[in-house]
Formats: structure tokens, C-alpha cells, sequence
């Protein structure tokens, strides 16, 4: 078992993979906290709230296969490219430093590559691998906070989608008129956007392997008790098993 990421292995469902970078708020004990309070660490800006209860609901449901990172955002950021330069955030909002983070020597940003990002990409990628000739679609779960630095976010599911992709965005349409009907207010390529996907794993393993993919982002208000994870995740799988 890894400290790194966690896996399920599905039976059933197979043509999706789910991912779920940010699905654990874990800080290993050497890093005492990276400096922070527990306000910051199990707040939005340590991990997806809700992500991993909807994702394991999903998982659970169709029987697909997932993998999901254990570690914390705040200590390596297992949605970024080694070379981005957010994979080790300095701040929290309004500049607020986490003073774990501060000033951290090249040798302590590579081990926290090999010890905590590469073991989640090493089980990605070959769990890509192991669908063989049938190709997976990726689903990313994420969430995110109703309010941002005062900007208030109304959409109750985000659909991210590289508009290039064709076949992404298909999904992303199918998968948001599905919600819509439930009731759900669904917007695309929000609230954030990957006009620029290069930082993000998902689209370099896309492109590497000729996948498509899709990030669902769940306001966190609908997600952050445990059953309204599960409802939410409920319905998501029905939806899901239709592609």
C-alpha cells in the first residue's frame, strides 16, 4: 500500500478511468503542518471538500477503476506538471505564506516529486496502459468553493474541456444536458478554464496516449456533507454509465 495514492481496480465499467488529484488533506508527520493551522489545512486550499466521497461513490457504483492522491495540495500538487510553478504553493489568499513552503532547496522539491507526486503518475499512467486497445475516457473529480477572493460562483457543476478536443467536449455536452435535467445549473469551462492546458497532467496523458477527458467541478456547498457527496456522486454514475 502507498502513502502516495490509492486505487480502484473496476470490473465492470470499462471504457473510464477516474481520477481525483486532490482527494486527501494528509500532510506527512516530518513537515509538522507545513507551519499551518488546521483552519488551512482542511480548507479548500488543502484539498477538493467532497471530491473523494463523490469520486468513491462513482468508483463503487459502475465499477470503474480510479486512482487518487493521498498527500495534500499544499505539499506537492499531484494536478500540475513537474515544471509548473504552482506544483509547490507559497501562499494561501491574500498572501498569507505557508512557511513550510518558503524558500525550499531544489533537493526538497525533487524528493517531493519522487516520494509523493511520481508514485500517483506512475499508477496513472499504467493504469492507462492496462486498458490496452480500448482507450479510456479520464474523468477528473474536483470541487471547488462558492466564493473566490469575493466572487461569488453560482454553478453548481463545472464541465472542463479543452476546446480542441472535439470528442471532449461531445462528453462534456452529453454529461452537462444529463445534469441540467436533474436540476443541476451547469456551466462550461468554469470556473476555471484550460485554455492553456499545458500545466495539467491530464491533458499531457490525453495527448501522450490520444485520450479524451473531461474535470467535473462540484461546488462544494453540494458536496460537503458525506450523504450529499453520495447523492451527488449517485447521480453522476447514472449519467456517467450511459458513455
Amino acid at each position: 500500500m502507498s502513502d502516495a495514492y490509492g486505487q480502484f481496480k473496476g470490473q465492470r465499467k470499462k471504457n473510464i478511468l477516474l481520477l481525483c488529484e486532490h482527494a486527501w488533506p494528509n500532510l506527512p508527520e516530518e513537515y509538522d503542518n507545513l507551519g499551518l493551522d488546521k483552519e488551512a489545512i482542511y480548507s479548500h486550499y488543502g484539498w477538493d471538500i467532497g471530491a473523494f466521497d463523490v469520486f468513491q461513490k462513482i468508483a463503487q457504483d459502475l465499477e470503474a477503476s480510479g486512482i487518487y492522491s493521498k498527500i495534500s495540495r499544499l505539499l506537492v500538487d499531484s494536478n500540475r506538471r513537474p515544471h509548473a510553478p504552482d506544483l509547490i504553493r507559497k501562499e494561501l489568499e491574500h498572501g498569507n505564506p505557508i512557511p513550510g513552503n518558503q524558500n525550499i532547496t531544489l533537493e526538497e522539491r525533487e524528493k517531493r516529486i519522487r516520494k509523493y507526486w511520481k508514485p500517483y503518475h506512475d499508477a496513472l499512467e499504467n493504469a492507462i496502459l492496462s486498458f490496452g486497445e480500448e482507450k479510456p475516457i479520464l474523468i477528473a473529480v474536483h470541487s471547488f468553493t462558492p466564493v473566490l477572493n469575493g466572487e461569488v460562483r453560482e454553478m453548481d457543476i463545472g464541465l472542463l474541456y479543452y476546446p480542441p478536443f472535439l470528442d471532449s467536449y461531445l462528453i462534456s455536452k452529453e454529461i452537462g444536458d444529463s445534469l441540467a435535467k436533474r436540476g443541476y445549473h451547469v456551466e462550461y469551462n468554469k470556473p476555471y478554464s484550460v485554455e492553456n492546458p499545458e500545466p495539467y497532467p491530464i491533458h499531457y496523458y490525453a495527448e501522450k496516449y490520444g485520450l479524451s477527458y473531461v474535470a467535473l467541478e462540484i461546488n462544494n456547498r453540494l458536496i460537503g456533507v458525506k450523504k450529499d457527496a453520495v447523492k451527488v456522486g449517485a447521480d453522476l454514475a447514472l449519467l456517467l454509465k450511459s458513455l
